[in-house]
């Protein structure tokens, strides 16, 4: 895959993720739902978009339903990098939307390119501050 594949990989997975989230978040402030089973259909549609996208590990956690969504400022124009490891490639994303930049791992085995984990950093709106990256669960 080039650069470009690489970084429309990991727009969509993130674009699908917020999606999802878009669709569960009012439903977790519909006092008539259960909350319980909004979860449960969340996850088992995350599950069905983690499975395209991810490495294939055991998983605890899943990316919470946010408003707004995780991943709203990665978009197509969003500035971004891809360094090529050893192993597979690191996409970066400098977010002007939110105070977040992602880092997302990417690894290939028999010729598929999957997600295994990300980061994410806190900046200033202005750039000035950037603190360290950090893992983050999917």
């Amino acid at each position: 895959m080039n650069d470009r594949d690489l970084i429309d990989l990991v727009l969509n997975f993130t674009q699908q993720i917020d999606e999802l989230q878009v669709k569960y978040y009012p439903l977790t402030q519909d006092s008539s739902q259960d909350t319980s089973v909004v979860f449960a259909n969340y996850k088992a549609e995350a599950e069905k978009i983690y499975l395209r996208y991810l490495t294939k590990k055991d998983r605890t956690y899943y990316i919470g339903i946010n408003s707004p969504p995780k991943f709203a400022g990665v978009k197509s124009n969003t500035p971004s990098k891809v360094e090529h490891t050893k192993n597979g490639a690191v996409v970066t994303f400098y977010t002007n939307t939110g105070l977040l930049d992602f880092q997302f791992i990417l690894t290939c085995k028999n010729d598929q390119w999957l997600i295994n984990s990300f980061k994410q950093r806190y900046h200033s709106d202005d750039r000035e501050l950037t603190y360290k990256w950090q893992y983050s669960s999917f």
